[in-house]
Parts: structure tokens; sequence; C-alpha cells
């Protein structure tokens, strides 16, 4: 009767330290110091942040401009040049045949206006057009890509933290246990119902957790650090995160992301537009002998001291151009080459993107296979620690079992969510292989 009213006591104190703990851990894991704990990012908002900031997205812009306007200095082939020009001379010319004395005279131009339109050049003007519309196409495929690889980043990243914090609770947890295991083992070592040894292993296993628990903060600064480097924002002031892992349903078919990747992968697409754009070189290098036809016309006012002059011109011209013949063979056969080039890197990425895309399908299944059997094993160490840590309190298992259990359940804990962090990456990735987002199908039963 004696050692049950004891042990009715211990009970009670471990009752109210556990009360005392859990509200230590609570206030361990709010946002303080300079946090503002009203800013709290969804992974939606992260991946906005990035694309505004990135640096890497910038500079793609930039580039694009560049050959969005070289289609524009192109078009302006086809609109006339005018010219406006004024000028003044003086001539004194020397005649030595003549008695007559030489006089100087000073001509003068009050203005010339000039114009020149290119009526029709067999074509290079269209076709040099179509080579900047390709490369331009091309340089917006890979300002795309860009976006999709920092987009994943994100999404890795925030995966990653999500994980991590939810380690830190896992080991945070067990640095609870452990607390309450010192406490049981100490009450149990002062009756004398527990040897010595058990109470130092009890302070050991804590000491222990402290140390893991210590190592899962660091983690988690670790991987806010890694998360605002993505986003281009590696200053960026601490903040909390919404969302956590979860296990979302997508409509996911080999035959329809393959085909879908084969359409929106940006850097294929850029390839393939780089080979329309180098087939645009061979046609242009082809007309290099043709002529130009263009018309001019210009008026005047000027003269001389002697007599003054003004009036108009206009006409037609062709231009025939001439050029080293064996000189032309050359850049045509040079650029027969570069599109061939291009076809074949094309080809190569293809099935590329065809492997690329069936292993990430396959590490998505794998994953998703993964996270039932990885659930149930969650569920089966948790109740081998419960069944253990009751049989402790009463004083039939031992601190080696005890420990064993903990284990085991801390690990079936941390291989869940290492679980959930590999399907939601395996999602990512496979977005990112295939350069679009795939459907997501609206489900009440997440894990």
């Amino acid at each position: 009767m004696k050692k049950k009213i004891v042990l009715f006591l211990l009970m009670l104190i471990l009752i109210s330290s556990n009360d005392c703990f859990a509200k230590d851990v609570q206030n361990k894991t709010s946002i303080k110091g300079n946090v503002e704990e009203n800013v709290i990012l969804s992974i939606d908002e992260c991946i906005k942040k990035a694309l505004e900031n990135n640096p890497a997205i910038a500079s793609a812009v930039n580039s694009t401009d560049i050959y969005k306007n070289k289609i524009g200095q192109e078009w302006a082939n086809y609109f006339p040049e005018l010219s406006v020009s004024t000028g003044y001379t003086r001539s004194n010319p020397i005649i030595t045949n003549t008695p007559v004395r030489n006089q100087s005279f000073n001509n003068y131009s009050l203005g010339m206006l000039s114009m020149n339109q290119l009526i029709y050049d067999f074509g290079k003007t269209s076709t040099s057009l179509n080579f900047s519309k390709n490369t331009y196409e091309s340089y917006k495929n890979n300002l795309q890509s860009i976006i999709n690889d920092t987009i994943f980043n994100v999404k890795d990243a925030y995966y990653y933290l999500l994980y991590t914090i939810q380690q830190e609770a896992v080991l945070m947890d067990t640095v609870e246990k452990f607390e309450n295991h010192l406490e049981q083992t100490k009450a149990f070592y002062e009756i004398g119902t527990r040897p010595k040894v058990d109470f130092i292993m009890a302070e050991y296993n804590l000491s222990s957790a402290k140390l893991n628990y210590i190592k899962a903060k660091n983690e988690v600064e670790m991987a806010f650090a890694r998360l605002n480097n993505a986003m281009g924002l590696p200053e960026e002031k601490k903040y909390n995160v919404k969302d956590k892992l979860e296990k979302k349903e997508y409509d996911i078919r080999f035959e329809k992301i393959i085909e879908k990747a084969y359409e929106q992968r940006p850097e294929l697409m850029a390839l393939k537009n780089k080979a329309k754009a180098s087939e645009s070189l061979v046609k242009l290098s082809q007309k290099t002998l043709l002529p130009d036809l263009s018309a001019f016309g210009s008026f005047g006012i000027g003269g001389s001291e002697i007599a003054g002059d003004k009036g108009f011109s206009v006409g037609v011209k062709l231009d025939l151009p001439l050029a080293n013949a064996y000189l032309i063979k050359k850049q045509i056969a040079e650029a027969k080459s570069v599109h061939k080039r291009d076809l074949s890197d094309t080809e190569k990425l293809r099935q590329e993107v065809f492997l690329e895309v069936k292993q990430a399908y396959i590490k998505l299944n794998e994953a998703e296979e993964r996270l039932p059997v990885s659930e149930l094993s969650l569920k089966q160490a948790k109740e081998q620690y419960n069944i253990i840590d009751g049989r402790y309190t009463e004083g039939l298992a031992t601190p080696i079992e005890l420990k064993d259990a903990e284990l085991v359940h801390r690990t079936a804990q941390l291989e869940f969510y290492k679980s959930l962090l590999d399907y939601n990456f395996a999602v990512a990735n496979l977005e990112r292989v295939i350069g679009d987002g795939i459907i997501e199908i609206k489900s009440e039963n997440r894990l």
C-alpha cells in the first residue's frame, strides 16, 4: 500500500513537470527579437518574392529585351532613310596657263533633304527579321528556364525548411520525454527501486537529446538562410512559414506529361527556336549576291557668289553587290553546318528530356508508395513506445528497453517526415523537368 502511494505522488510530480516543460517548449518555438511575429509566408509568397528579386531573372530579362530591340532594328529597314545636310566651302583654283588673275569663290548650301527607300531586296531583310525573331524567342525560352529553376529552388528550400521544423519538434519532444524519464528514474532511485546506473543513464540520455535538439535548431536557421538565398534576399529579416509537409494528389499519366514536356520544356523550345534562327541564316547567306532595289530623292537650295541653285532629283537604283564567290560558298556551307548542329542538339536534348521525365516520374511513384509504409511504421513504433513507457513507469521495463523504444519511435517519426519531404521534392522536380505545373486533384484525406 505504501508503495502505491509513493507511485501516485510520483505521477503527480511528473504531470506537473510535464506541463512546465510544455510551456517552456512553447516559449522556445515562438519568434522573438527582431522578428515580426505577424509575417508568415506561404510557398507561393516565397516564389513571388524570388521572381521579383532574383538577380539571375533580372539579367535574363535584360538579355531578352536586347533581342527584342534587335527585331525593331530589322523592321527599321522597311522605313525610309531621311537625311538633312548644309555646308559652306571656299574655292581658290590655281590656273597657270592663262594670264587672267585667279579668283576665289564662296560656295554654300542652305539645305539638302534626301530620302532613300528600300523597295525590294529579294527577301534579305525579311529573312534577317525572321532570324532576329527566332533568336528573341530562344532568349525568351531561356528566361522561362531560369524562372522554372528559380521556382524549383524555392520549393526545394521551402520544403526542406518545413522538414527541419518538423525535425526540431520531434527532437524537442524527445527532450521532453527524457526529462520525464529522468524525473521518474530519480524518484525510483531515491526510494531504492532503481540502481544508480539507471539514473546515470537517464541523465546521459537527456544530455544526448539536448545536443540533438541544438543541432536541429541550427539546421532550421541554415534552412532559412538557404530559402532566403533562393529568393534572392540573403539578408531578409526573420519570418515564419504557414505551410506544412503534406501529401497532395496529382493527375499524373506518363504519356500525358511527356507530351507536355516536349511542348513546354523551355530548354527544348530554346533549341528549336535556335535551329529556326540558324535556318534563316542559311537562307540569308544564300541571298548575299542578290541585288537591292531602292528609290531615292533629294531637294536642295544652295549655290555660289556667281549664281544661285535649287532643285530636286528622284530616281531608282539597283545595287548589285560584287563579292568573292568562293567566300560566299564557304559561308553558306558554314551556315548549313550550324543549322545541322542545332538540329542534332535539339534531338539530343529531346532524348534527355524523355529520360529526365521518366526518372522523375519513377521517383515520384516510389516516394508515393513509401508514404503509407512509413505512416504504418510510425503508428507501430508509437504503440510500441507507449507500451514500453507504461511498463517503465510501473518498474517492469529497463532503461535500455525504454531507450531503444524511444529511438525506434523517433526514427519512425523522422522517416515519415522525410518521406513527405521526398514526395513533395519529387513533385517539384517533375514539374521542373516538364517545364510546367501538374494538375492537383483536390482531396479531403491528406497525410
